[in-house]
């Protein structure tokens, strides 16, 4: 870190925003799934998940046995998901059309055609395995939509309350792992706080750190709505700065491990069921 210039820290760091410290918060207390059930029983979601993870890439937490003898992997769980997988296939083909309009029913091979011409430019079934493995394997899952497109999240990059079921109610964090090129994208859309990142990267070159960290906070929160400020629920981009802590910077107290970098009203104002 000797080739780190003091000022280049200590200009990332800005007294933290109400926002920010709630963030932070927010990632303290709930990044582990915490969840206690009785007073004599509790557990930790984030550990189940990483438990799964292992299991369907055919991995043990420890891969050789105390004599050096590396271990053969075998998993009931897998099996078991594996076969549940195999046996609940859903071929869009199969899909079936029927009216009880008798003057409709001539269009139904029209239709099916039309149907099956859909599913597949929109790679329907690939994108419906791909949901249902994820909730064989895991026990849930959460699909978020982008530029028109869902996409299945990775849960080990998830942050949520987890006694709370509905995201909507909670809200959920979701890590992102950047390369510079994808920061870059997104230069405009950061503005004024893009000067944090070019920041935060001269201190990655020089401990030759490529990939850049930044969380996505759906919640409810202060954000511009037409040409005024509500409190409504929307999305915080934050910039991870734990890359370094406190103890480097000249001023700790303005010391914040998440620098903002853009927030946006949720683009939906129809609620899900």
């Amino acid at each position: 870190m000797n080739d780190i210039n003091q000022t280049e820290l200590n200009t990332i760091k800005e007294d933290p925003s109400d926002s920010s410290v709630r963030f932070q918060t927010f990632i303290s207390e709930y990044s582990s799934g915490y969840v206690k059930l009785t007073s004599g029983a509790d557990h930790y979601i984030r550990n189940i998940i990483e438990e799964n993870v292992l299991d369907r890439n055919f991995k043990f937490a420890v891969p050789y046995y105390a004599d050096g003898d590396e271990k053969i992997f075998f998993s009931l769980p897998y099996i078991i998901s594996d076969a549940i997988y195999k046996n609940t296939d859903i071929d869009t083909k199969d899909i079936t059309l029927m009216s009880d309009n008798q003057a409709a029913i001539d269009w139904i091979p029209l239709l099916k055609g039309a149907l099956d011409n859909y599913l597949k430019s929109f790679h329907y079934g690939e994108k419906l395995n791909e949901i249902r493995k994820e909730l064989v394997d895991m026990g849930h899952v959460i699909v978020k939509e982008v530029d028109n497109e869902s996409h299945v999240v990775n849960l080990l990059n998830v942050v949520r309350p987890p006694h709370i079921m509905d995201i909507q109610d909670g809200g959920i964090a979701e890590r992102r792992i950047m390369t510079w090129q994808e920061m870059l994208e997104n230069k405009e859309a950061w503005g004024k706080n893009w000067k944090k990142v070019e920041e935060l990267k001269v201190v990655m070159d020089a401990v030759q750190k490529k990939s850049f960290i930044v969380y996505e906070w759906w919640t409810t929160d202060k954000f511009k709505v037409g040409k005024e400020e509500k409190e409504t629920k929307g999305c915080i981009r934050f910039l991870d700065c734990t890359i370094y802590d406190e103890g480097i910077s000249d001023t700790p107290e303005m010391w914040s491990p998440y620098v903002e970098l853009e927030r946006f009203v949720t683009p939906y104002e129809v609620k899900v069921e």
